[in-house]
């Protein structure tokens, strides 16, 4: 049989083939390489329970595809929320703050945060402090100006598109914070909806500090008679 009937052969059989539970029957060694042979695929890959498809679609077909799946698949970054997720109209109610029982942290860098951020949310970088929620109270008040959030608080967790508040969410889950929301769309999503933006002020210098300061004219000497 000819390589293209093969290959013909193959795609119309992946296409019927579940190739989530191929990757699963794959050693993981075997995902590095690509399958030249029957043989080879005999050789490394008993038949297990595990694999209902047929050997034909594994002739010349390359598994560089699957490799790059299963990356995905054991990526922590990929993995889903384990909190649940809040779209902008919640998130909109919630940054409102009319409910004190709500956190909002922003877990970008604080040079994103200064160009704006949702209303009234705190600012505890994912990458840069990712053991943030296991200090204690003093030592999180030193490093960040402003008091930890307490454990029975929701802390509601967004960055920039997604990635950065479902791994804070989940380093904070680690250190006892039960209550979490995580707003997948974060700022991305905010901002396309026309959220309200809030800037936090510049802290101010000594230099500027000072020469705000009302000056004070020298008291005149008493002249003796």
């Amino acid at each position: 049989m000819s390589f293209r009937a093969i290959s013909r052969q193959t795609s119309q059989i992946l296409k019927r083939t579940n190739l989530k539970g191929l990757e699963f029957a794959l050693p993981r060694p075997l995902l590095v390489g690509s399958v030249r042979s029957l043989s080879t695929v005999q050789h490394q890959l008993p038949i297990t329970g595990q694999w209902r498809g047929s050997w034909q679609p594994l002739v010349g077909f390359s598994i560089n595809l699957l490799n790059r799946r299963a990356v995905r698949y054991y990526s922590v970054i990929e993995e889903e929320s384990s909190a649940p997720v809040i779209d902008f109209n919640k998130m909109k109610d919630i940054a409102a703050g009319k409910d004190s029982t709500y956190v909002i942290v922003d877990v970008r860098e604080p040079d994103e945060y200064k160009t704006g951020h949702i209303p009234n949310a705190i600012n505890v970088p994912c990458k840069s402090s990712p053991g943030a929620y296991g200090l204690n109270p003093e030592e999180f008040h030193l490093t960040f100006g402003f008091e930890k959030p307490a454990k029975d608080k929701t802390l509601v967790f967004y960055c920039m598109g997604g990635i950065r508040s479902s791994i804070s969410e989940e380093l904070a889950g680690t250190c006892d914070y039960s209550k979490r929301l995580n707003y997948k769309g974060s700022w991305e999503d905010w901002v396309a909806n026309r959220g309200a933006i809030e800037y936090s002020p510049e802290p101010e210098s000594a230099e500027s500090t000072e020469s705000t300061e009302p000056s004070k004219s020298a008291e005149p000497k008493d002249s003796k008679n």
